[in-house]
């Protein structure tokens, strides 16, 4: 096994027009390739439901063995990592943040959801016939945008029919835990990409949130944009290598992704009131 983490992004075939699958283990077992032996990173909702066998998956550095009747949920950006083991069966269910219409509900009952869970046998009936259901309909003649309204409706109802399982949400996250587990996840994202990822887009699709979203639970936690937070990271790694280091401007411009050093001399300048050269200078009295 590599102890390298793979980024996968939501990528169905070529052919595959919408923004959510729904397959069997035995289809989805042929789709996975050599990726398997790593340890990835997704950036989209998986849910594995298994009807026979062992499900044997780690996530987060938790290892869940499941069984019949049990489900995973694997949300965007968790970490996780296929055993050897793939001689279950069930469905997989595989969608794109961009497919959640509503980012309230939805989005706040997948946040909610553990990572493994149980269903009761006449639950679990339903979530399968559901399931099935999807997958027939992923397969509807029609235009990709009706098919995605249909689909979307359709996880919506899912989604919902487990929130009415009171047992699944035992622990009941009130909204303020909810929203500082959001923010910390944003917090670490941006930490990871800010040196090549600028747009407030890139974040809130990562997280499943819209723009709006994203820019109101920032403010609501640390009462700034999620704009300005990203921009201020921008800043700091700036301040940090013109003081700690002998890079040329230009080469700290390259390093945090700007295509013009004139663009990061215009960031810079706007929001310390002073250039980087002048920056440099004052801090350190290095000389260019």
């Amino acid at each position: 096994m590599s102890n390298t983490v793979i980024p996968i992004s939501f990528d169905p075939p070529e052919s595959y027009l919408l923004d959510i699958e729904v397959l069997p283990m035995a289809v989805f077992k042929h789709r996975l390739d050599d990726t398997i032996a790593h340890t990835q990173r997704a950036l989209f909702y998986v849910i594995f439901v298994v009807e026979k066998g062992e499900l044997t998956h780690a996530v987060d550095s938790v290892t869940y063995r499941c069984q019949a009747n049990d489900c995973i949920v694997i949300k965007p950006n968790q970490i996780h990592q296929f055993s050897n083991q793939l001689d279950w069966d069930g469905w997989v269910l595989l969608f794109s943040p961009n497919l959640l219409l509503s980012h309230s509900k939805e989005e706040e009952i997948l946040y909610q959801l553990p990572t493994s869970f149980s269903l009761n046998a006449s639950l679990f009936n339903t979530c399968i016939n559901h399931l099935r259901t999807m997958s027939d309909d992923t397969r509807l003649n029609g235009h990709k945008i009706e098919a995605n309204t249909l689909l979307r409706h359709q996880l919506s109802a899912l989604l919902v029919r487990l929130r009415l399982a009171d047992e699944l949400f035992t622990f009941n996250l009130d909204a303020d835990e909810i929203r500082a587990a959001r923010f910390k996840r944003f917090r670490l994202l941006l930490e990871s990409h800010f040196e090549t990822e600028h747009q407030v887009g890139f974040y809130a699709d990562q997280l499943g949130l819209s723009h709006k979203t994203l820019n109101r639970l920032c403010l609501q936690m640390v009462n700034a944009s999620a704009k300005s937070l990203i921009t201020d990271r921008i800043v700091l790694e700036a301040k940090r290598l013109l003081v700690h280091t002998t890079l040329p401007i230009q080469s700290i411009g390259d390093a945090l992704s700007f295509d013009e050093v004139s663009n990061f001399v215009k960031l810079f300048k706007k929001h310390t009131q002073s250039t980087p050269r002048q920056f440099r200078i004052q801090h350190n009295s290095i000389r260019l």
